[in-house]
């Protein structure tokens, strides 16, 4: 999702301002097996700021997703 583009939501397009004043949560995923997952830390980063300037009220939620018993710990540790 680009929140500068908004939602498109049965053939409309509803602003970023629109849907997150009347939103409680964000959940935001990683993917910790991507080698530059890095790289979309500022990316989260700039997203919870924009987030929060439109509704100060919002609850953030950030997952890992496939952090598994493959990884291993030291990776798991990192992640």
């Amino acid at each position: 999702m680009n929140l500068a583009h908004g939602v498109r939501y049965q053939q409309r397009v509803i602003s970023s301002e629109t849907f997150l004043r009347g939103c409680s949560s964000l959940v935001y995923v990683l993917d910790a097996q991507e080698e530059d997952y890095q790289d979309s830390l500022p990316k989260l980063v700039e997203t919870i700021i924009s987030c929060y300037r439109i509704n100060p009220a919002i609850h953030f939620e950030v997952f890992l997703h496939k952090v598994d018993d493959l990884m291993a710990e030291d990776m798991k540790v990192d992640r």
